[in-house]
C-alpha cells in the first residue's frame, strides 16, 4: 500500500499528514482542520514549538526548492468589484495611488506600473460568516507594502490606523 504524504506547513516548520488517496478534497480539509484544532490544544506541544521559534542560532544557508502541497481555506473573490474600484478612482483622481503612503506605481516605473495597485478588503472576508455582498466603500486600494503592513497581524490595523502610523513615524525622524 502506498501512503500519500501531505506537508503542512506551521509557523515555517513542515509537519507531515498522512491521508487516505480515496478521500475528497473536502474530507481532507476537514482533516487537516482538526488536526489543526488538535494542535493547538496541545500546550506541550505548542510550548516545543516555542522553544523552536526562540532558538538563537545563526543561519548562513538553507535548503530551499522543496515542492511542497500547502492547503488554505480561501475566500472567494470577485475581480470585477476591484476593477470597478480602480475605474471609479481613475475617473474620480486621474491616477491610482495607495490611499496610505501616497505611492503611484505609474509615477515610479512608468509605463510597467500604469493600472497596477493592490486591492484591500476593509472587513476581512474570512470575519464574514455568510456570503456578503461588497461595495466599492468596502475597498480600499493600496501598494504592496502597505497592504502586507495591513495584514501583518489579523486586525491590528485599518488603512487609517496605518496611515496615521506612518504620518506619525514620518514626524519622528
Amino acid at each position: 500500500m502506498i501512503k500519500i504524504g501531505v506537508w503542512v506547513e506551521i509557523r515555517g516548520n513542515f509537519i507531515p499528514v498522512m491521508k487516505n488517496p480515496k478521500w475528497h478534497k473536502d474530507e481532507i480539509i476537514l482533516a487537516l482542520d482538526l488536526y489543526f484544532i488538535a494542535l493547538a490544544s496541545d500546550e506541550e506541544l505548542l510550548n516545543k514549538i516555542k522553544l523552536i521559534e526562540d532558538d538563537d542560532y545563526e543561519t548562513k544557508s538553507v535548503w530551499e526548492g522543496q515542492s511542497i502541497l500547502k492547503v488554505h481555506k480561501a475566500y472567494e473573490r470577485d475581480k470585477k468589484i476591484v476593477e470597478a474600484k480602480k475605474k471609479e478612482v481613475l475617473k474620480k483622481l486621474g491616477t491610482l495611488t495607495c490611499e496610505v503612503c501616497d505611492f503611484n506605481f505609474k509615477n515610479t516605473y512608468g509605463d510597467w506600473g500604469d493600472g497596477y495597485i493592490e486591492c484591500h478588503h476593509k472587513l476581512p472576508l474570512g470575519k464574514l460568516k455568510v456570503r456578503t455582498l461588497t461595495k466599492l466603500n468596502d475597498l480600499a486600494l493600496v501598494c504592496a507594502n502597505c497592504h502586507r503592513m495591513l495584514h501583518r497581524r489579523i486586525d491590528a490595523l485599518t488603512v487609517e490606523g496605518l496611515k496615521m502610523l506612518l504620518i506619525s513615524n514620518k514626524n519622528k525622524g
